[in-house]
């Protein structure tokens, strides 16, 4: 290589060094930001996308809310119940919202949604239900739950199981007449009651609800709730009472 040919070979070095420092401020302004989507550990997270300023690494370890079987209920003026339980089998993780679809299949292959959304401590297990829901125009062959959630929208808390008791109850004149207490030392606000009411060979034949605007500590509040017109007597209930400790009320 000739001294000239070294001459220019420096000279392209030095003017891409120059190139490249003006071109670097540029490329730091348009430089997309670290993300928790990025697929890279790229700010101080535990791992990849998780944990740091991202969502706990834990969440992507926890399993979905289950789902099991739906009842539900047709009733002479064409309106139908529907209910099914669902679980959070987690320790320690609560969800503060989570979306359900009762999805009612036809004996054709038609199809009808129902949609609605919940939320669910660590542990617990409890019943969704969709009431007083106009018949669909097709013949009914099942109708079955499914639920889905958004990871943000899990928490990491401790809550006890909500605290109020049903004391007594009675079916009379097509309703139903409870007394429940708040034996917490809190208010639940609001508070929702719901009662699952069995027939006396314990199969399900309906359910009824009510919500209440703010139960005090220690408080009694009596109840009385029409129902509908079940196929087969009522007998016993069990009762659930759920109030939302993720809208700050506690």
């Amino acid at each position: 290589m000739t001294w000239r040919q070294k001459q220019k070979l420096w000279y392209g070095f030095i003017f891409a060094l120059v190139v490249l420092a003006l071109l670097y401020p540029l490329y730091l302004t348009v430089k997309p930001a670290p993300t928790c989507f990025d697929r890279k550990l790229n700010q101080n997270e535990e791992e990849v996308d998780c944990g740091g300023a991202c969502l706990s690494c834990s969440i992507f370890k926890l399993q979905n809310v289950k789902t099991y079987t739906t009842s539900y209920f047709v009733y002479a003026d064409n309106s139908l119940d529907m209910v099914a339980e669902v679980e959070n089998p987690n320790d320690g993780w609560g969800l503060r919202e989570f979306s359900y679809q009762f999805i009612i299949q036809g004996t054709g292959g038609e199809q009808a949604i129902i949609s609605g959304n919940s939320f669910i401590y660590p542990r617990q297990r409890k019943y969704v239900t969709a009431l007083n829901r106009q018949l669909p125009a097709f013949p009914i062959k099942n109708i079955i739950l499914s639920a889905s959630s958004r990871r943000e929208n899990w928490s990491e808390i401790g809550v006890d199981p909500v605290k109020v008791n049903l004391l007594n109850y009675s079916f009379e004149n097509n309703a139903l007449s409870a007394e429940i207490i708040n034996a917490a030392d809190k208010t639940y606000a609001p508070l929702t009651l719901r009662f699952v009411i069995f027939d006396a060979s314990d199969t399900m034949v309906g359910v009824v609800e009510s919500t209440l605007s703010s139960l005090e500590p220690l408080q009694r509040q009596t109840i009385r709730l029409s129902l509908p017109p079940f196929q087969e007597s009522p007998a016993s209930v069990i009762f659930e009472a759920d109030s939302n400790v993720f809208e700050g009320n506690f």
